[in-house]
C-alpha cells in the first residue's frame, strides 16, 4: 500500500535484502547474527494535477540482522521455523518530494524494524 500524505502524494516503497547468517542453537531454538545489503525502490504512484511523478530510484543500505528462531519439526525432514529479530539498518534512505525547488521530507525509515518471520523448512540429504 503506497504511503499518502495529505491526500495529494502516493509513493511506494519496497525492500529486498541479500544477507548471510550463522547461528547457533540448542534444541529447537537458536540465536542468529546476519548481515548485508538491503536495496530500497522508492515510485511516485500518484501526484496531484499539475505536478508530475517522478522517476523510480533505488537506495542501497547496510543491514545488521540479530534474531531468536525457533523451530518445531512436522514429519521426517519437514518443519516450521519462528524469527522474531530487528534489523539495524545503517543509511535506510528518507522518502522526499520536491516541489517548488524544494525538497520536502515525507517520511524517515527506522534505523530499527523489527521483523517476524515464518518459514516452512525442508532439510535437505
Amino acid at each position: 500500500m503506497p504511503l499518502r500524505r495529505d491526500g495529494d502524494v502516493a509513493v511506494d516503497l519496497s525492500r529486498s535484502t541479500l544477507t548471510a547468517a550463522l547461528g547457533w542453537g540448542r534444541g529447537g531454538a537458536s540465536l542468529t547474527a546476519g548481515a548485508g545489503l538491503a536495496l530500497y525502490r522508492r515510485a511516485t504512484v500518484d501526484v496531484p494535477t499539475g505536478l508530475a511523478a517522478t522517476d523510480a530510484t533505488y537506495a542501497a543500505a547496510l543491514i545488521i540482522e540479530p534474531a531468536l528462531a525457533w523451530r518445531q519439526g512436522l514429519v521426517g525432514r519437514w518443519s516450521v521455523e519462528v524469527t522474531v529479530g530487528v534489523d539495524v539498518v545503517a543509511g535506510a534512505p528518507e522518502l522526499v518530494v520536491q516541489r517548488a525547488g524544494t525538497t520536502e521530507v515525507l517520511a524517515d525509515l527506522a534505523t530499527v524494524q523489527p521483523r517476524l518471520s515464518a518459514a516452512l523448512t525442508v532439510e535437505l540429504p
